[in-house]
């Protein structure tokens, strides 16, 4: 069985995108989620309680709370040893920075502002590159104010989510917020639209003989391919 370690509870955008995944691949599944931080040992705990041989636990949960996560993680590489189950570990520093890296991404959103696709482009290299970029969090709200928006800046995680909304607004399908994700990242790509102001840029500009028409799983492989995803200490085709 996959055991799954998030924070989001259910209704929230990560347990949506999640709970999609591992329905369209699993029969059997549990998604154990910490409700924030407050409740990260006790869910850790939880799922260690549950695990038995042959099992595999993923943590996915937020990276910016490090001491958080590292004594989960912690907890569950013990038990791991004495129960003889499975661990590994989703390599994000949160559940928007997996978008947010997503190479592709610019190409599916309409973002107007060559200074946000500047400032995506950035952050976007940050994380892929595993870097702290916390001192430049000022830097960017500056940027931000001048396009009349007032950005989180209150820590990277905050930021990079705050980003991920902005960014996503446009076309409405594929919009991400943190209660929220839109249609698109959860099925096939559409092999007709009959209302263009919800398709993609990629289906909108290609001709009609190369729309996209990506099945859902060949998205998430592209995701994984294409994000910070790439670099966790196990594919997600293990859910395969």
């Amino acid at each position: 069985m996959i055991r799954l370690l998030i924070e989001g509870e259910a209704g929230k955008a990560e347990h949506t995108f999640w709970k999609t995944l591992l329905d369209a691949t699993l029969n059997t599944y549990e998604i154990y989620t910490t409700h924030g931080t407050g409740g990260a040992e006790a869910a850790t705990r939880q799922l260690s309680n549950d695990s038995a041989i042959g099992d595999i636990a993923i943590v996915a949960l937020d990276r910016y709370t490090w001491a958080t996560y590292r004594r989960c993680v912690s907890i569950l590489a013990y038990a791991a040893r004495q129960r003889n189950f499975t661990l590994y570990r989703v390599s994000a520093q949160s559940f928007e920075s997996i978008f947010v890296s997503y190479t592709r991404l610019p190409s599916l959103v309409m973002i107007k502002s060559q200074i946000m696709r500047a400032v995506l482009n950035e952050v976007a290299g940050h994380i892929n590159a595993k870097m702290n970029f916390a001192n430049k969090l000022g830097g960017y709200a500056v940027k931000m104010r001048t396009l009349g928006l007032t950005a989180d800046v209150g820590t990277q995680e905050r930021f990079v989510a705050w980003l991920l909304n902005q960014v996503t607004l446009k076309p409405a399908s594929f919009h991400i917020s943190k209660s929220k994700i839109s249609q698109c990242w959860l099925i096939p790509c559409c092999t007709a639209h009959t209302n263009t102001q919800h398709a993609c840029p990629s289906w909108r500009n290609a001709p009609q003989a190369a729309k996209p028409n990506k099945s859902f799983w060949e998205k998430m492989l592209d995701l994984e391919a294409q994000s910070v995803l790439r670099l966790s200490s196990h594919s997600i085709c293990i859910l395969q």
